[in-house]
């Protein structure tokens, strides 16, 4: 899944940290599945997409792996949807993305086990501290 528009834009402008990962039936945890550079940069993510493969009544939240800062929350059904598996589950936090705290990966608070899918991450990095000239005073 590839967004467009602004929302490239903030990955050229940063450092495009878009990452895919796979979360299998027997997976209890899983973690940094968007992974920062070093402590000094944050992640901002931009668009979740996850595609079930299997279900159960389980629960995901995403968040940081620090305080932990929580960003989104999916709660799965045992039975697929009617529309079918691998129907895809999106959380859009805009172009400008939803930032974790400082020096902090992306990780998946997993209920239990049961819940099998494709998990894609669109998000960039960027430097805290910095003035970015281009970026304009609003990222600021």
């Amino acid at each position: 899944m590839s967004s467009g528009g602004d929302y490239v834009y903030y990955r050229q402008m940063f450092a495009d940290r878009s990452q895919d990962t796979n979360v299998a039936s027997g997976d209890t945890t899983k973690t940094d599945i968007a992974t920062l550079k070093n402590a000094n940069y944050r992640l901002y993510i931009q668009r979740i997409a996850v595609m079930p493969f299997t279900y159960s009544d389980k629960t995901w939240t995403f968040q940081d792996d620090g305080t932990p800062l929580v960003i989104g929350h999916i709660d799965f059904t045992a039975a697929a949807p009617e529309n079918g598996v691998g129907q895809p589950i999106v959380l859009d936090f805009g172009s400008k993305g939803r930032a974790l705290a400082t020096g902090k990966n992306l990780d998946i608070s997993l209920s239990g086990a049961g819940v099998a899918a494709s998990v894609h991450v669109e998000c960039y990095e960027r430097m805290e501290g910095v003035t970015y000239a281009n970026a304009g005073a609003s990222l600021q």
